[in-house]
Order: structure tokens, then C-alpha cells, then sequence
């Protein structure tokens, strides 16, 4: 299961597979584990002869996020705006989520962030823009939007962040390797994501990175 957690992402940012080919495998992936057979993506990938088994070795495990040394200034801050930060959970190529914690209303969030590579103004209005549009969707199945913050930093620059729900789960993606859902549940899963997906298209809104890594239950059940 560790090497499935961004294996795709990592062959094609290494360009040892091309997008065609991932999707290909991808697609494979999906027949198989309705088939209830082994539906490892790396062994597709080998068995198409889209990886290499050296290749494959290498992405197995990513190398570690890299450690600031001691004294050095944090990539993220403690505080943004009154919402306290945890721990980061997640990176993505536009965006930082950490978990958060709002004091005011004694509840935990999730605060997604700029990374300082893009915070050039045309892709602080995309992000804007990005929370405006989540803030006008309302469904069960889709995270909440609490705020859009824009805090200044001690330099005087903006550093906008969106307030979210926290989701309190796992990935479908560990699910589908763990194989701890049966089929109907799986299944019910995707129901529930599509209807959310569903739900986005009524409103004009198009998810342009929709895989399993983005899906997650709750450990109520609840799929986000």
C-alpha cells in the first residue's frame, strides 16, 4: 500500500510514464479489483511495459520531505489569521492543506495555502476564485467551506487561505489496497462521489483532479 500512495503521480512527474499510459493502467486497475483480482498500479504498469522494473524500484519509496535545520525559518506558519496550525496533510503542486484548530469555535479545519512558488497574482486570483465557487456548493458529500482569510505577513504581503471542514478519514485509495471494502460498499462509495461530482456539474463546476486519493470516508461512513 505505500507504494501506491502517489505512485502514479511520481511516475509521470519523473517522466517514466507518459498520461496515456497511466490512464491506460489506471483503467486496468479498476477492472481488475472488480473482478476481485490483485490490482497493484506498479505491476500493471511493468505488466504493460509502461515501467521498467528498475523504474519501479526507484518510486517505491519518494524520497523524504526535506528537514529544516535548526533555526531555520518554517515553510509554514503557527498561525493563520485566529486559526492555530497542527501539522501539514497534504502537498499538493499548487497548495499546502494543514490541519488547524479555530479556538473561537472550538473545532478543527483544515487551511489550505498558497506555496510560495505560486503566489504570483494571477494564481492568487485563480484561488480566490476556487473558494468562492466551493463556497456555493452545498451537499453532504462535498467539504464545507468556512473561510476565505487573507492575513498579512510581517513584510506586509498578503497570504491568502481558504477555512475548510476537516475530514476526519482515509482515502479511498487505502480502502481499495487494503481490500477492507467489500464490493457492494465500494461501489456505494462511487455512488456517493458521483452524485457529489453530479452535484458540482449542476453548478457549473468541472473537478479536474478527481481520483480515489481525493475521495475519503469517514470513519462514520460518510464519503467527502
Amino acid at each position: 500500500a505505500q507504494a501506491e500512495n502517489g505512485f502514479g503521480q511520481r511516475a509521470l512527474d519523473r517522466h517514466f510514464v507518459t498520461a496515456p499510459q497511466l490512464v491506460d493502467a489506471l483503467l486496468e486497475q479498476l477492472r481488475r479489483f472488480l473482478q476481485g483480482l490483485p490490482a497493484v498500479l506498479a505491476d500493471i504498469l511493468v505488466e504493460k511495459g509502461s515501467l521498467t522494473p528498475g523504474q519501479r524500484a526507484k518510486l517505491i519509496e519518494p524520497p523524504p520531505l526535506p528537514v529544516d535545520p535548526p533555526g531555520a525559518a518554517s515553510e509554514e506558519p503557527k498561525t493563520l489569521g485566529r486559526y492555530v496550525v497542527r501539522r501539514v496533510i497534504g502537498r499538493g503542486g499548487m497548495g499546502i492543506v494543514m490541519a488547524g484548530y479555530d479556538p473561537a469555535l472550538r473545532r478543527r479545519v483544515a487551511l489550505k495555502v498558497l506555496r510560495d512558488e505560486w503566489s504570483g497574482s494571477e494564481q492568487i486570483v485563480r484561488f480566490l476564485r476556487e473558494a468562492a465557487v466551493l463556497a456555493q456548493l452545498r451537499h453532504p458529500n462535498i467539504v464545507a467551506i468556512y473561510e476565505l482569510g487573507s492575513p498579512q505577513d510581517p513584510g506586509g504581503a498578503s497570504a491568502p487561505f481558504i477555512a475548510m471542514e476537516y475530514v476526519d478519514g482515509r482515502p479511498f485509495t487505502d480502502l481499495l489496497l487494503r481490500r477492507e471494502s467489500p464490493r457492494d460498499r465500494a461501489l456505494q462509495i462511487l455512488e456517493d462521489a458521483a452524485r457529489a461530482v453530479a452535484h458540482a456539474h449542476q453548478h457549473g463546476v468541472v473537478h479536474r483532479d478527481l481520483k480515489p486519493a481525493n475521495i475519503h470516508v469517514e470513519d462514520g461512513g460518510r464519503v467527502v
